[in-house]
């Protein structure tokens, strides 16, 4: 969007410096010069070439137009190799463009962001009038883009979308609640079925400590069937004569001084082991002495009791 316009010797435009909006009227009465403002942007925007542009009286006539990015500007002399595009980017170093011929540099296009091939229409002083003559649709899609109405409209589409989102998350949302209320119908009866299992679970519990009682009494059964096979093996052995208890208490007394006699016996043989060692060491201690004796007489060479001479 242009923001800003200067024109200096263009036709009767001796000086304009005007800003401009996005929606700009001008207005004024014949001959004040809106029809050459109208050919100074044709001019810029399309490099038409002639001098007959320039004011009388001057060699040169400058178009300088200003945007967000920087200044774009047309001069035209009469010497033709005069005529430039003048590039100034916002804080950048400013580059010129000769020998134009009928054309406009790619640079220039790509600046103003119209290229060579495209139109642009202005409006003359006996054209239809702006937007009147059009169809409502199409005025309302100028109007819409010059009064940024535009962001109403997507806005409107936006929520439209949020809402037919929202419609489809609520019939969802629907669906699940009404098979969930489906699924809690199935446990209406959840505190009836918790008490049978209660019952349930009593009922187990009864009919295992029946079981194990039953086990139990079989064990014994099974013991008492094993004891009576044992009496009726026992049986045939019972006939055998049984003595009587003074017989026992007999034995069992004549077994007490078996018992002391034996011990009296083991008691004797160890005095008896006992004394026989003592024998032995006196035999060995006497005949010791006796060897000595002997030696003793053989060193004195005759017997002190009779006198004798030992051999």
């Amino acid at each position: 969007m242009i923001e800003h316009i200067d024109i200096r010797n263009f036709q009767s435009l001796q000086t304009v410096d005007l800003e401009l909006a996005p929606f700009t009227v001008i207005v004024g009465p014949s001959s004040s010069g809106k029809s050459a403002f109208v050919r100074a942007l044709s001019t810029l925007f399309s490099n038409r070439r002639g001098t007959d542009f320039i004011a009388h009286g001057t060699n040169t006539s400058v178009i300088t137009a200003t945007l967000p990015s920087g200044k774009v500007s047309l001069a035209r002399s009469l010497t033709a190799a005069k005529n430039k595009y003048t590039l100034i980017p916002t804080g950048g170093e400013p580059e010129s463009f000769t020998k134009l011929g009928g054309d406009i540099p790619s640079e220039v296009s790509d600046f103003i962001k119209i290229a060579p091939k495209d139109t642009v229409t202005l409006a003359q002083q006996f054209d239809k009038p702006f937007l009147l003559a059009d169809s409502p649709p199409q005025a309302a899609q100028v109007l819409g883009s010059l009064t940024n109405v535009h962001v109403i409209f997507e806005s409107a589409r936006e929520a439209n979308r949020q809402r037919l989102s929202s419609s489809q998350t609520l019939r969802t949302k629907q669906a699940d609640l009404a098979s969930i209320e489906v699924r809690l119908a199935e446990f209406d009866a959840l505190e009836v079925r918790q008490d049978q299992l209660e019952r349930a679970e009593e009922s187990l519990k009864s009919a295992v400590l029946v079981q194990r009682s039953l086990e139990a009494l079989g064990a014994h059964v099974s013991a008492l069937r094993d004891t009576k096979t044992a009496i009726d093996d026992a049986r045939p052995r019972a006939e055998v004569e049984i003595p009587s208890i003074e017989d026992l208490e007999a034995s069992h007394s004549r077994l007490s001084e078996f018992d002391l006699l034996i011990s009296e016996l083991k008691s004797a043989s160890s005095v008896a082991k006992s004394l026989k060692v003592q024998i032995e060491d006196e035999v060995k201690a006497e005949a010791t002495l006796e060897e000595n004796y002997s030696a003793l007489l053989a060193e004195l060479g005759t017997c002190p009791t009779c006198l004798q001479t030992i051999p």
